[in-house]
């Protein structure tokens, strides 16, 4: 899989990724509406979508600094994550699916890598 050493940092809190300003700018991501999350086995991918009028979890603004957050709380909690203990992502950009990877998110003992 062609990765490029592009990351997103984020944390998962309750069902909800959360990013901070400072990780949201070093992506680009800045002007993002809108993503969709996918479970591939072990791994949460997070899929950037060009307009937020065509469906996907929004990437709202928390705060007047910029953090940002995807509320998905449905989705994690059928993905058995409901509940679990707050945690540290880390996605990287893979451009062959133009999206970014969290591996081992689902794994029963998995760690961030």
């Amino acid at each position: 899989m062609a990765e490029e050493h592009v990351e997103l940092a984020a944390e998962l809190v309750d069902g909800r990724l959360r990013f901070s300003a400072e990780a949201v700018a070093a992506a680009g991501l800045d002007a993002l509406e809108s993503c969709a999350l996918l479970r591939e086995g072990e791994d949460l991918w997070l899929m950037p979508l060009r307009d937020g009028r065509h469906g996907g979890l929004l990437f709202k603004r928390r705060n007047a600094h910029g953090d940002r957050v995807v509320e998905a709380v449905d989705f994690f909690r059928r993905h058995g994550l409901a509940g679990a203990a707050p945690r540290r992502l880390r996605f990287l950009w893979c451009s062959r699916r133009a999206a970014y990877v969290a591996r081992n998110v689902f794994a029963k003992h998995g760690q961030d890598d």
